[in-house]
């Protein structure tokens, strides 16, 4: 009888036991199913034996995609071995290493090569010094020693031998530990018995393979050895000795929040509408040079900022990024006489109507200072039969464009010229302020058949006085887009602020359309010499063929969305998310067939990714298939992606199967997440009233 209560009692402890442990598991796998692929890859497999505990809990403890971008900016930034140079080396070499263990380190192997032990070593320690490689024969199974002649890392002895092995001739490549591997198993199965000593086998293997057998380095006990392995299966030691070699910051941990000295931005940004039917956004940053930390080298001061920034649509979907890196350089002697020249990034981000955000930081890396942007802003929407007119740019100068400015597309580059900006509008009386704008003009407008004047003017207290009045003639060859360029001297222009206004007026004089953009003169002087950098394009064609057909399909007009859709999904196949909105728009316009061939490309490059598993169920509903479509969503569930939506269509489609009991229960779910569901709840009602 006793002995029947302990096993009871023994059972119910291990239950206890083993139901933390799996609600241990569970919980640390939801907090990676709570990453985007895009993070839950860098954690998992880009920085996966780099990466210290502590650096691990706190990425996971982030709530949002713009912190963590921050987090991997301070990762690597800590590691970067020389802050005052354009590459981070270490980061190079690193991606360099990943690179190489994923083509050539997966040998027998079902995951990628860096997951595995020979791809382990190699991103922790680089490349070998020396390879021996021998392979199977009728004896002996195939091995590789690896050579490090100097210590590959901190804490690592110099001459180091790593042995790797295949079980069975078969599979991936191990880790050998001198401590518990037996060297029986490099010998062959079927010969193993005519082996009986170590000495035999040693003597089958060699010399090079007795040495690396017996111990990892010359003068190293076996029991210091599997330590050393130990330590390469499972790095933590080992992170924080590569980190601390590398790192250029002093204190440990990763600076998600940079909480330093703040400097003033000025920004500036003019909205182009273009005929083909989106916005080109320039954007203008610029930072006092007095603001930012210069270092000494010998004759020169050398300077370092880094812009990071994004635009995210009105859902909180990123559109567009910004990483940037400026570099100024002054002689000694010309610092006093250019402190006041300013800093300017420039970028350019083409948008389709709509509500966005900008969100911009700027880190001084030597000063460890930061500024920020955090900018609204709307796209109107683009209308052919009326007149458009952009923002108007005040610049401190203009020069011509040539065709590789044009055709590059770069910030603040309208027509044939390019302006260069004045971030804060502030300009010294007495010199020229350039003003640039373009138009759009109606479709089918003819200044025949309706003449307008434009009327550039500037306005202080009240009083207004015009600069330029002129008819517009027209555009040469067609088309609907004008660009205007005009000075204005301010030499009678009073000291103050100003307004500097557009007027589009028609043949009666009635307004047609108006801008306005505000500037300071000043007395004294102002220094317009900058630092220019020029930053890549915001967006780039093909993304903005997916923002095109993203627009027509959230309209519910499929038909328009498909053409773009199909572009932006056939000249990027690796970016997932254009594919499964391409599929969407097919299973929508009932083309199957091809929804059908896609889907089945993407299942086999990517068979457990939740977004591939949801478009193929929604296609296996429309096929009805509906067995089928629910166990893709009980897929999604198990990956940890859980929602009321998913939870809707499951019951939908338990409908459809006649089962009323698993339809219930999956609208109950659903009610759980999102209690606001009045139709789910009538729906709910009539099936239990029928039940």
């Amino acid at each position: 009888m006793k002995r029947w209560w302990r096993c009871l009692l023994i059972v119910a402890l291990a239950g206890l036991v083993w139901g933390g442990s799996i609600s241990g598991i569970a919980d640390e796998k939801d907090r990676y199913a709570q990453l985007t692929p895009k993070y839950r890859k860098w954690l998992t497999e880009d920085v996966c034996w780099i990466i210290t505990p502590q650096e691990e809990e706190e990425f996971l403890r982030l709530k949002s995609d713009a912190n963590r971008e921050r987090f991997i900016e301070g990762f690597w930034e800590k590691r970067d071995p020389n802050p005052l140079t354009r590459e981070n080396e270490y980061r190079d070499e690193h991606y360099q290493r990943l690179e190489y263990a994923n083509r050539y380190l997966a040998v027998g192997s079902t995951r990628k090569g860096c997951l595995t032990d020979m791809g382990r070593v190699y991103i922790l320690l680089g490349k070998p010094d020396d390879r021996d490689h021998t392979y199977s024969s009728n004896i002996v199974l195939p091995y590789e020693i690896w050579h490090y002649f100097k210590s590959p890392a901190p804490g690592l002895p110099a001459g180091m031998r790593i042995m790797f092995y295949r079980r069975f001739a078969a599979g991936e490549y191990l880790l050998f530990d001198p401590l518990f591997d037996r060297n029986r198993i490099f010998i062959s199965r079927i010969r193993q018995w005519e082996f009986i000593s170590p000495e035999q086998i040693r003597d089958v293997l060699g010399l090079e393979f007795t040495q690396a057998y017996s111990s990892i380095a010359p003068g190293y006990s076996t029991g210091f050895s599997g330590q050393i392995i130990e330590e390469l299966r499972d790095p933590t030691w080992l992170k924080e000795a590569i980190a601390s070699k590398v790192s250029s910051v002093p204190e440990s941990g990763v600076a998600v929040d940079y909480t330093f000295d703040i400097f003033e931005l000025s920004f500036e940004q003019v909205n182009i509408p273009t005929e083909e039917g989106f916005y080109q956004c320039h954007f203008n940053i610029e930072i006092p040079s007095e603001q930012i930390t210069l270092k000494e080298e010998e004759d020169k001061l050398l300077g370092k900022v880094k812009f990071l920034g994004s635009i995210s649509d009105s859902k909180g979907m990123t559109i567009a990024r910004l990483e940037e890196t400026a570099f100024l350089e002054l002689s000694k002697e010309d610092y006093p006489a250019q402190q006041h020249y300013n800093l300017s990034l420039r970028w350019r981000a083409d948008l389709v109507p709509g509500e966005y955000n900008l969100s911009l930081v700027s880190f001084d890396k030597l000063g460890r200072s930061q500024g920020k942007v955090e900018h609204t802003f709307t796209v109107d929407e683009l209308r052919a039969d009326r007149w458009l007119l952009s923002d108007i740019a005040l610049g401190y100068k203009a020069v011509k464009a040539d065709k590789g400015m044009m055709k590059e597309g770069l910030p603040f580059t309208l027509g044939e010229y390019t302006i260069y900006p004045q971030g804060d509008a502030i300009f010294r009386q007495g010199r020229g302020i350039m003003v640039a704008a373009e138009l759009l003009a109606p479709e089918g407008w003819t200044p025949e058949a309706e003449p307008v004047t434009l009327v550039l003017s500037v306005e202080k207290g009240g009083e207004k006085k015009v600069i330029t009045s002129v008819p517009l003639s027209g555009i040469e060859g067609g088309g609907r887009r004008m660009v205007f360029f005009d000075t204005i001297s301010t030499e009678a222009l009073a000291p103050g602020e100003h307004t500097v206004s557009m007027e589009l007026l028609g043949p009666s004089g009635e307004l047609l359309i108006e801008g306005q953009k505000s500037c300071s003169l000043v007395d004294q002087p102002v220094e317009y010499g900058k630092f220019i950098v020029n930053a890549q394009r915001g967006v780039d064609p093909i993304h903005l063929e997916y923002l095109f057909g993203l627009q027509y399909f959230l309209k519910g007009d499929y038909l328009k969305a498909l053409p773009h859709l199909e572009t932006a999904a056939l000249k990027k196949p690796e970016e997932l998310s254009y594919q499964v909105l391409f599929i969407k728009n097919l299973v929508v316009l009932d083309r199957l067939s091809r929804a059908e061939e896609l889907v089945n490309g993407l299942r086999a490059k990517f068979p457990h990714d939740p977004q591939v598993l949801l478009i193929e169920a929604t296609l296996l509903a429309k096929q009805e298939r509906y067995a089928e479509a629910i166990s893709r969503y009980e897929e999604v569930l198990k990956a940890g992606l859980t929602s009321a939506e998913i939870y809707n269509a499951m019951g939908m489609l338990y409908l459809n199967l006649n089962n009323n009991t698993k339809a219930r229960e999956a609208f109950q779910r659903s009610l759980e997440i999102d209690p606001s569901q009045p139709e789910i709840k009538k729906l709910l009602e009539q099936i239990k009233g029928n039940y």
